[in-house]
């Protein structure tokens, strides 16, 4: 393929050239007169009609102008000009806005199989030329968040996910208020996980963008998803409810397939498919023991503050983390909130909608050690150079009162 198309521009090319040069290099039909009225000057001087002295003025009158015509063709440099410069002008045209790597059989072979139904993961050879581009601009550019945002959703595209947590990461740490962020970054993490689970770090980071935000359709959407994998599909329901009035008239496809999940999840959680109406019914009355055991499940009020002599390590980027955990056994968090940017001194609760894991809660614990950590980097384990507290043991049953923290501590 690669031989004939260069052979069809060879011969296009040379029709243009021969065109374009024919009216240039065309022989000058003076010439053919001198020379026939030369050879009449030399018959009238052999037969006597013209004298030597006539004879030579006549001739050099005839040869000054074939000279000037033969020194003119001698350097036909337009000519010249137009047969260098149009064959290098084509080429270097078409290198600049052509396709020359199509004509190469790997690459079209390469890029037809990713463009079939069949194809893999992978993008197209022009998307991978653009993200490779852009993480090359990204090392000279660290800050660029706008550019971070969209490698990590090129990257998430191409279901490269953990590479598109990365660059999402940067982008969150650039930005870690923005609850748009916070959304992308938290789906990121969780599409890392081998059972894309939304627990943990991912719910922590929806929960908080949708208290930024409370209208963020996104992170409703994923936490309604999180809520159903772990089993509660009554918080999923309450997330997709609030969903629904969010969506627009444009948004069609969308309603019908949160419709079908909150029809879906209404019917595990044994809701009715409709509205209750005024009258109880069955449902209404075996919902009552479910919403009794709620009320009764352990709810820990924490009030956190800073030591004076800390306050000024604080800086605008910190992430507040409030936990409790089991005060033996396991280290995970029970119940978790993540705060970024927080202002002290501030009251947090904890309860069982914010488990870690749906078989790790609050009220699976007798006693536990309630924590406050001001992580400088973001992330939830402790780093060195965080600031926290935490507390003696606690019985979560007994529990009335208010808990007091006050970080006083610099992790080592």
């Amino acid at each position: 393929m690669t031989t004939i198309f260069l052979l069809l521009a060879a011969a296009m090319l040379a029709a243009a050239m021969v065109l374009v040069l024919r009216p240039l290099l065309r022989r000058d039909p003076g010439a053919d007169d001198a020379a026939r009225r030369l050879a009449a000057l030399d018959r009238a001087l052999a037969e006597g009609v013209l004298d030597e002295t006539e004879y030579g003025r006549k001739r050099k009158a005839l040869l000054v102008a074939p000279e000037a015509a033969r020194q003119a063709r001698t350097f036909p440099l337009p000519a010249l000009g137009i047969a260098l410069l149009l064959p290098l002008g084509t080429v270097l045209v078409y290198l600049t806005v052509g396709s020359p790597q199509a004509l190469d059989p790997a690459v079209a072979e390469a890029a037809a199989t990713q463009d079939s139904p069949h194809g893999g993961a992978g993008g197209t050879p022009q998307m991978e030329m653009a993200i490779a581009g852009l993480e090359q601009r990204l090392q000279a550019e660290p800050d660029n968040f706008e550019g971070w945002m969209l490698l990590g959703r090129a990257r998430k595209s191409l279901q490269r996910y953990e590479a598109a947590r990365d660059a999402l990461k940067r982008a969150f740490d650039l930005r870690p208020n923005d609850p748009d962020v916070m959304v992308e970054y938290a789906e990121a993490i969780a599409l890392t996980d081998p059972e894309r689970e939304i627990a943990g770090e991912p719910q922590a980071l929806l929960e908080q963008a949708v208290a930024d935000n409370p209208r963020h359709e996104r992170a409703l959407w994923l936490l309604g998803i999180g809520a159903a994998q772990a089993g509660d599909y009554g918080a999923a329901v309450a997330r997709w409810e609030a969903l629904l009035p969010l969506l627009g008239e444009d948004d069609a496809e969308i309603r019908s397939q949160v419709e079908a999940q909150l029809a879906e999840a209404r019917s595990r959680a044994s809701l009715p498919a409709v509205a209750a109406t005024a009258a109880p019914t069955a449902d209404a009355a075996s919902a009552a023991p479910a919403a009794d055991t709620a009320a009764s499940a352990p709810r820990l009020t924490i009030e956190v503050d800073i030591a004076p002599a800390l306050a000024g390590r604080l800086a605008p980027t910190d992430v507040l983390y409030v936990f409790a955990r089991a005060a033996e056994g396991p280290r995970m968090p029970l119940a978790l909130q993540r705060l970024p940017g927080a202002k002290f001194p501030l009251t947090v609760i904890l309860d069982d909608s914010m488990g870690m894991m749906p078989t790790m809660k609050l009220s699976s614990a007798a006693q536990v050690v309630v924590g406050a950590r001001v992580s400088k980097t973001g992330v939830a384990n402790p780093q060195r150079g965080d600031l926290e507290t935490i507390s003696a043991p606690l019985a979560t049953a007994s529990q009335q009162g208010p808990v007091r923290l006050v970080i006083d501590t610099v992790v080592p």
